[in-house]
């Protein structure tokens, strides 16, 4: 059903080749954000756009894996570009709006995610963030299949919803110093 025929014994997935799409277009932006001059901003933008590289080579094996280890290190692959994506996301926005990020947040925020990197890629021997992996055959091949553990809410908390805030938080302010000046 959701199959892309190329020749009778061929057929590839949609969601294949979309991330080979996605990839491709990664490392192109990647490619030209390189040029020029290197800026805190650039930086911060670049190992972003590395995170999100990462994220999308991840899925691709996830998708194209041919057995549940296979699949579960692809999804091991995931959560790495997944953790340090709110992080460099954040550095991006401080650097942008010229404002020092505070040294004890950005200890804290890559302690924390050093230590999620560590739980998630051990995940093969507890159920702290994956619970119940299974591999099953679905309508479009297979696909790996889980719960979430007792520490995924505070990944999700960590890793992606205090660096948003935090960046909500500097605009907010960003925009309202330059409304009163």
């Amino acid at each position: 059903m959701y199959k892309l025929w190329l020749g009778e014994e061929f057929a590839v997935g949609y969601e294949i080749w979309l991330q080979w799409a996605v990839i491709i277009f990664s490392i192109f932006v990647l490619v030209w954000t390189n040029q020029g001059k290197s800026t805190g901003e650039k930086k911060a933008g670049i190992s972003f756009l590395v995170m999100t590289l990462l994220l999308n080579i991840g899925y691709l094996f996830e998708l194209m894996a041919d057995s549940k280890s296979a699949a579960f290190l692809a999804l091991q692959i995931e959560y790495a570009g997944l953790i340090f994506m709110g992080f460099f996301f954040c550095m991006f926005f401080f650097s942008y709006v010229r404002s020092p990020i505070p040294r004890w947040m950005a200890v804290y925020a890559l302690v924390f995610d050093l230590f999620i990197l560590v739980v998630v890629w051990t995940s093969n021997w507890h159920e702290i963030v994956f619970e119940n992996v299974r591999y099953e055959f679905t309508a479009g091949g297979y696909g790996l299949f889980y719960e979430y553990g007792e520490l995924y809410p505070f990944l999700v908390l960590g890793c992606e919803v205090v660096p948003i805030l935090l960046v909500a938080m500097l605009l907010i302010s960003y925009i309202g110093r330059e409304w009163v000046v």
